[in-house]
């Protein structure tokens, strides 16, 4: 099957050879190369006629990414769809893996593989994320999944074809989560998605990266669930989601903050969240993944406490929380006490918990 992969270029000139490059050098051979240069000022035009017909050019004045790949969209000649975006690459293995897939698995419409994250050098800052674990929960559900949050980054992602057919193209609308957007409409229509842990992409994190604008990303989150909530086939099946989806984004904000090092917008993001819980439908399998969520990040020892008074399942969770944060703070007394109250209450929880970080560690 031929893929087209679109790649938008905006003003990446320092990161789109490295692209290209690693499209060029994949192992499945079927592939067209589609990019759309969205009105750039820098080199990129040049660095793209050094290709020659390696690749396929369109020009147009800046549209944004949405309306840059809906262009590559009408002018792929693929059964299968492909997006990079320009500062970031993919493994040589990505297309043999995905099409490999695809071709095993007709009644799948999508497959996402595996992705790390890199920084503006190109070395490597994560490990590589396996997203065979979202498989039960979207096989459970794939919208009510993925209502919480865009739990893949389109570049690792590759599309049948027919799926635009079915349910339209990117929404121009949209300053960023266009990708959210477009597999909220996907699980709505019952397309299905699989995973392989096959690594394919490599997210490159820098200081122009548009997850780091954050109020671009805080409206762009509310215009998706706003209409995501809007769409009857959406509301209907995920009525009893909707405040927590705002407490999802909210979070997920709060980790760009974190990122960005912005610690007032991540101190206001925690306490909307925060203040949104107490209106939200009580979830027990949701709390777990909050408190896994909030735990990882400042200013949330708080809503913590809220979640375990609200779930007896958590308290432990909460009292191992707070005593490495006394450590931290090097409030060594407090931490002994709540580690033998701890201990004294809940001895088998406290051996597990031992075990599984020393293991992880």
């Amino acid at each position: 099957m031929l893929v087209s992969v679109i790649i938008p270029a905006c003003n990446q000139a320092a990161w789109l050879p490295f692209a290209l490059e690693s499209v060029l050098n994949q192992s499945y051979p079927r592939f067209e190369v589609i990019v759309v240069n969205d009105g750039s000022t820098d080199e990129t035009g040049q660095i793209l006629r050094g290709y020659g017909k390696r690749i396929r050019v369109i020009a147009q004045a800046n549209a944004g990414l949405s309306a840059a790949r809906n262009s590559g969209l009408r002018a792929a000649k693929g059964e299968l769809i492909g997006f990079l975006d320009s500062d970031d690459l993919w493994y040589p293995e990505m297309l043999s893996a995905t099409v490999s897939y695809l071709n095993e698995k007709p009644d799948i419409d999508l497959v996402c593989g595996g992705w790390d994250f890199i920084n503006e050098k190109g070395f490597q800052k994560s490990s590589v994320f396996k997203p065979s674990r979202f498989q039960a929960s979207v096989d459970n559900d794939f919208l009510r999944t993925n209502i919480l949050g865009c739990p893949f980054p389109i570049i690792a992602v590759i599309v049948r074809r027919k799926c635009f057919d079915c349910c339209g193209f990117f929404d121009t609308s949209l300053k960023a989560m266009e990708d959210w957007d477009l597999w909220l409409r996907l699980a709505a229509h019952e397309h299905s998605i699989g995973f392989i842990d096959t690594p394919v992409a490599r997210y490159r994190r820098h200081g122009s990266c548009m997850t780091l604008d954050l109020p671009r990303m805080e409206q762009a989150f509310q215009q998706v669930l706003a209409k995501a909530f809007t769409n009857k086939e959406i509301a209907d099946r995920c009525v009893d989601l909707e405040i927590h989806s705002q407490i999802f984004q909210r979070i997920f904000l709060a980790q760009y903050c974190q990122e960005a090092g912005a610690d007032a917008y991540l101190g206001r993001c925690i306490q909307i969240a925060e203040n949104l819980y107490s209106q939200a439908p009580y979830n027990n399998e949701l709390d777990k993944q909050y408190f896994r969520l909030l735990s990882a990040l400042p200013y949330t020892e708080n809503f913590l406490r809220i979640l375990s008074l609200s779930n007896s399942n958590l308290r432990p969770d909460f009292l191992w929380f707070t005593s490495k944060v006394s450590i931290k703070r090097k409030e060594y007394g407090v931490a002994i006490k709540r580690l033998f109250a701890l201990l004294a209450r809940y001895p088998k929880w406290v051996i597990r918990k031992y075990l599984k970080e020393a293991r992880e560690s």
